[in-house]
C-alpha cells in the first residue's frame, strides 16, 4: 500500500481567492471611511456657518457697545473707542483703537469683513448682503462733548440705533436695536 504524503499549505488557487477576498473588503472599508469623512466634514461646515452668525453679532455688539465715534458709509462703518484687542489673545485693551467693517470680495464672493487700526482684514461672513445703521436717539450735549481723542475725529456714536445686518439673498442675519452706554 501507497502511503500519500500530505503537504501542509495552501494551493494557488487558495492564495488568489483570500488575496482577492481581501481587496474586495480594503475596497468596501475605504468607501465606508471615505464616505464617514465627507459626512463628518458637510457636518463642521453646516456647524460652523450655524455658529457664525452668533460668533458674529457677538463681535459687532462688543464694538459697537464699546465704541465711541462711528461713521457710516456705503461699504461698511468705521468706528472708534476702546476696541483694540490685544494680539496674543483678543481681549479688549484699554487703549483706544479703531474697527473697520466692510464689504470686501475675495474669488467673487461678498463678504464682510473686520480690520483693527487698519492691519489685516480677518473675514466674518461670507455671503454678506448688507449693513445698515439707522440712528433713533442722539443724545443731547451742550458743552459735554467727546474729546477728539475718545472719538477719533468720527462723529458721536448715537445713544440709540437700530443695526440690520442681510445676507446676499436678503435674509437678515442680525437685527438689534443697540442702546448705547452714556459716557
Amino acid at each position: 500500500m501507497r502511503h500519500r504524503q500530505q503537504h501542509t499549505g495552501f494551493t494557488l488557487i487558495e492564495l488568489v481567492v483570500s488575496a482577492l477576498l481581501t481587496s474586495m473588503m480594503m475596497t468596501a472599508i475605504l468607501g465606508i471611511v471615505w464616505s464617514t469623512l465627507k459626512q463628518t466634514q458637510q457636518l463642521q461646515r453646516d456647524e460652523s456657518r450655524q455658529s457664525s452668525p452668533a460668533a458674529l453679532t457677538r463681535q459687532l455688539r462688543m464694538d459697537f457697545i464699546n465704541a465711541r465715534g462711528m461713521q457710516v458709509d456705503a461699504n461698511g462703518v468705521t468706528l472708534h473707542g476702546f476696541l483694540s484687542r490685544e494680539p496674543s489673545g483678543r481681549a479688549i485693551s484699554l487703549r483706544a483703537g479703531r474697527v473697520q467693517y466692510a464689504l470686501r470680495k475675495v474669488n467673487g464672493k461678498r463678504l464682510l469683513a473686520r480690520t483693527i487700526d487698519g492691519n489685516k482684514w480677518e473675514p466674518l461672513w461670507i455671503g454678506f448682503g448688507a449693513l445698515s445703521i439707522d440712528p433713533l436717539a442722539f443724545t443731547e450735549r451742550d458743552e459735554d462733548t467727546l474729546p477728539l481723542a475718545e472719538t477719533g475725529g468720527l462723529p458721536e456714536i448715537p445713544e440709540s440705533f437700530r443695526v440690520t445686518i442681510r445676507n446676499d439673498d436678503g435674509t437678515i442675519i442680525w437685527k438689534e436695536v443697540i442702546h448705547h452706554h452714556e459716557s
